[in-house]
């Protein structure tokens, strides 16, 4: 008995000491190579270069290695609710999750604006962190299963629910989405550039946060009306 209250105490010492002090957070947006119809289902894996909220917690890091997934479901013909799960990779543990929804206005047959608003929750077990973002993006169609998009957004983060530890970041996305012919499959590839700024400690950054997903479109109905 003592040996496993032994074994008990000294788990728990290194699930606290594995406790980051610093969270990852995730602004990748992974649209598809084109809108979602009402009823349809995605369901997206990547890998990403995932930005710190506290680099200087985690020596020899402001970004590190994390793996996604991400699943969107098509409301309407113009609206698709998001949900996004995270985990690290590299260094101290942490993880987290959003929920999303892109709002759709279509400028023509081959472009159109997503608005998008999330809130998610990052953690290292121990602690919860929350944030804020929106983001607005210019989505085109450059073949008929091809599309290129970029946007700006903004994001507003605390690391710990209830302590003055907080940071904005102005966040940008360049993403290019495509998928074969008749496939029920999409490849994306994005450079997601942001600009930290933590409040906490005044310090501000320019950080890259490149991803690469692929993703599966399940109840596919053929193309949207726009």
């Amino acid at each position: 008995m003592k040996q496993l209250s032994f074994i008990g105490i000294l788990i728990l010492m290194l699930l606290v000491q594995s406790c980051a002090s610093s969270h990852v957070y995730s602004t990748s947006l992974h649209l598809p190579s084109k809108p979602m119809n009402k009823g349809e289902f995605q369901l997206n894996g990547s890998f990403e270069l995932m930005p710190d909220t506290r680099p200087a917690e985690v020596p020899g890091f402001r970004t590190r290695p994390g793996a996604c997934i991400n699943t969107s479901i098509g409301l309407t013909q113009k609206s698709t609710m998001n949900i996004k799960l995270w985990t690290v990779l590299a260094g101290e543990f942490s993880f987290g999750g959003s929920l999303g929804f892109h709002f759709m206005h279509p400028i023509n047959e081959k472009s159109r604006l997503y608005f998008t608003p999330r809130i998610a929750i990052t953690s290292d077990v121990f602690e919860f962190g929350k944030g804020i973002g929106f983001n607005a993006t210019y989505h085109v169609n450059v073949k008929e299963n091809v599309s290129l998009y970029a946007g700006l957004g903004s994001a507003y983060g605390t690391l710990y629910i209830g302590q003055n530890q907080h940071g904005i970041g102005l966040l940008s996305n360049f993403g290019l989405s495509a998928s074969p012919k008749n496939s029920i499959f999409y490849f994306n590839l994005e450079l997601n550039p942001i600009y930290q700024m933590n409040l906490y400690e005044n310090l501000s950054y320019v950080q890259f946060n490149p991803s690469i997903g692929i993703g599966w479109n399940f109840n596919q109905k053929g193309s949207t009306t726009h």
